[in-house]
């Protein structure tokens, strides 16, 4: 096993290498982004922005098929450089790679679809925040098993048990990693959220878009059902930032899976 990592390293490797090949994960991210806020869209135009628990346990696990579009490729972007133009020019596709991604995506996304029940369940608020805490301590174990995604798209044989132990030396360096990056993202996503208020302010102002009649009081759930184009921009902003945290986080385990002690050679 290789010696341990500082997680400060592979944070600022991550931004690195996302710095430096950021038209090539806008390509990547297209197609599932537009989907993504296409979804999104509909969750809010049809349910008013408030969908049962069983739709969003829905479409949280239908968000593991998303990412399976372009986690894929990403990977496969990262970790093998030799066939980088290869599988990135190739047609877009959803093969066995990604069906196998999605399948273990929702397993490991398992305590996020719990919770999308618990805020609905009649239970104490002791028996609540009990439930919460239980979920969050579930999902830092799980970060133990996030080795699965980074083998699935180079065809490494993988498993739980198997991803288990090879994150074994980097568990507590990859969590330290997502939430250097995390805090790191506070301001991006400040500044995303001050462009979207910037361009609110231009729709309003020049009378693009009609919004007689709503005002703060009433929630800005309303003023996006009221106008299809700031649901637009607010939607573009929200799945983009989303999307930019979760190529973030695939960057970071795809690196420390890189400095495992593993093979980077795939299956024909």
């Amino acid at each position: 096993m290789s010696e341990r990592l500082r997680p400060t390293n592979v944070t600022r490797e991550s931004w690195d290498f996302m710095a430096d090949h950021l038209s090539s994960l806008i390509r990547i991210i297209a197609i599932p982004l537009i989907i993504s806020i296409a979804l999104e869209g509909f969750i809010e135009i049809y349910y008013a922005g408030a969908p049962s628990p069983y739709m969003k346990a829905g479409v949280d696990a239908f968000y593991t098929v998303i990412e399976a579009m372009w986690g894929v490729r990403w990977l496969r972007y990262l970790l093998e450089p030799p066939r980088q133009n290869q599988y990135f020019m190739a047609p877009f596709r959803f093969g066995k790679h990604e069906v196998k991604y999605a399948l273990y995506g929702m397993a490991v996304l398992l305590p996020i679809i719990l919770d999308d029940f618990t805020g609905s369940l009649a239970l104490p608020t002791i028996a609540k925040t009990g439930l919460y805490f239980t979920i969050f301590l579930f999902t830092l174990v799980l970060f133990r098993f996030e080795f699965i995604f980074p083998a699935i798209a180079i065809s490494h044989t993988t498993s739980f048990s198997v991803s288990w132990q090879k994150s074994k030396a980097y568990w507590g360096s990859m969590i330290i990693s997502f939430l250097q990056s995390l805090i790191i993202m506070i301001p991006v996503i400040t500044l995303l959220s001050f462009v979207g208020f910037v361009l609110f302010v231009v729709v309003w102002a020049f009378g693009f878009t009609d919004i007689s009649g709503w005002t703060v009081q009433n929630g800005f759930g309303a003023l996006f059902l009221k106008n299809p184009v700031i649901l637009g921009i607010y939607l573009f902003i929200k799945e983009s930032a989303f999307f930019t945290i979760q190529a973030l986080f695939l960057t970071i385990i795809g690196l420390y899976y890189r400095h495992a002690s593993v093979k980077l050679v795939s299956k024909k």
